[in-house]
């Protein structure tokens, strides 16, 4: 989701009604997110094209949980640490 925007893709999924969604969320402890995104590496031209516009960040869980309860899901239950 951080490739995108996120509530956007959230938006167009649950046109569908899924009963659950599923989401892998990857939390830093510094909350710095800037080491996390591989700049170094030698892109396609599509997506070197999308780079150049897009700025990918990771979300936080906070915001993923109280937006996806203002559209009537509620996070259920943790899987893992």
């Amino acid at each position: 989701m951080e490739h995108i925007e996120w509530k956007n893709g959230i938006d167009s999924i649950i046109k569908f009604k899924p009963s659950n969604l599923y989401f892998i969320i990857q939390e830093q402890k510094d909350m710095d997110y800037t080491h996390t995104i591989n700049t170094t590496r030698k892109l396609k031209p599509s997506i070197k094209k999308f780079a150049e516009i897009a700025h990918p960040q990771l979300i936080i869980k906070e915001e993923l949980v109280n937006y996806l309860k203002e559209k009537q899901y509620i996070f259920q239950k943790k899987i893992c640490d």
